[in-house]
């Protein structure tokens, strides 16, 4: 089983898990997916700003497809 379905297959609120400790979970998971692709301090720091702001609309989206794939 994948990380990101231990992660991200838990019941509606679970937000918290993703936005905690400044969205620690997004950038290890970030830098895990996409190794040789890094965001200036300022890029990340927007990314952040804009995914709080939106939760959890991101969360719900991820499990939509994931849901959809069968």
């Amino acid at each position: 089983m994948e990380f990101k379905h231990v992660t991200f297959d838990l019941p509606p609120g679970s937000g918290w898990l993703a936005t905690a400790r400044d969205l620690a979970l997004i950038d290890r998971l970030w830098r895990q997916w996409s190794p040789n692709l890094s965001l200036a301090p300022a890029l990340q720091a927007e990314l952040h700003e804009h995914l709080r702001a939106s939760m959890p609309a991101p969360l719900k989206y991820g499990m939509t497809t994931q849901n959809s794939k069968g």
